[in-house]
């Protein structure tokens, strides 16, 4: 493969890429429709494992992703796993007992929020 055929084959798949994080943050405008079902998970995690299962329906309907609390989490040099990690925050902190929005603020990434330290 030449450079200049190298250079293409990056400019597609960065396209690509940019491609599907658009389509994964329009999908966030219609947040309310992904994670209607999910019921708001208690200040005191008793219906963390139910919470978590829906929650995990809301991220595969809204962005196709199986599993994603099973995953270990963005690969923080790809833009459509962190463009998915963000969503799915958005997801977590509409569905979550308004005082543990405040304590998981400042998790960065959507699986901290799990294991916050300060819960």
């Amino acid at each position: 493969m030449s450079t200049e055929e190298g250079q293409l084959l990056h400019i597609e798949e960065s396209n690509e890429e940019v491609i599907l994080i658009h389509e994964i943050y329009c999908k966030l405008k219609n947040i309310n429709k992904y994670n209607q079902e999910v019921d708001e998970l208690e200040f005191d995690g008793t219906n963390l494992s139910t919470w978590k299962s829906e929650t995990e329906t809301a991220v595969f309907l809204m962005m196709n992703v199986s599993d994603y609390w099973d995953s270990k989490g963005p690969a923080k040099d790809s833009m459509v796993e962190l463009a998915i990690d963000k969503c799915t925050l958005h997801i977590i902190y509409s569905t979550i007992n308004k005082k543990l929005r405040e304590l998981t603020r400042k998790c960065k990434y959507a699986h901290d929020t799990v294991v916050c330290k300060s819960c």
